[in-house]
């Protein structure tokens, strides 16, 4: 899959914010079973080395956030390659998380990959 997206391409959706850290990208495999949508955070399970919906209720490493997804996919019949961002100051407004997570939850985890959430007010 070409990395032929970015963030000025797409911040339509105010999905960034201002951060000091650029966003970084690259592509990930997201395991079968998942359709998500943009600003879907994702966690890495080590066992398949593929990405799902990050939850803390997860009994593997996808419980931690590893990246964000950066366009709507639907994975639900294999697996799919995808596009992501590794780093960045994200809205938690615009961000998706899996089970009954919030920001709060994965707040420290997310700062320890170089990713942000910061809550923009819509004005």
């Amino acid at each position: 899959m070409p990395n032929n997206f970015s963030t000025e391409r797409q911040d339509y959706d105010n999905l960034f914010t201002d951060a000091t850290v650029k966003p970084t990208t690259g592509t990930e495999i997201l395991a079968k079973g998942n359709k998500l949508m943009r600003g879907a955070v994702l966690g890495y399970v080590t066992t398949t080395n593929r990405v799902t919906i990050v939850n803390k209720a997860a009994v593997d490493s996808s419980k931690n956030v590893y990246c964000v997804l950066a366009e709507d996919t639907d994975a639900t019949d294999g697996d799919k390659q995808v596009p992501v961002y590794y780093s960045g100051g994200f809205n938690v407004r615009n961000l998706i998380f899996g089970g009954t997570d919030t920001y709060v939850d994965h707040k420290l985890d997310a700062r320890m990959v170089q990713i942000f959430f910061n809550n923009v007010m819509k004005g």
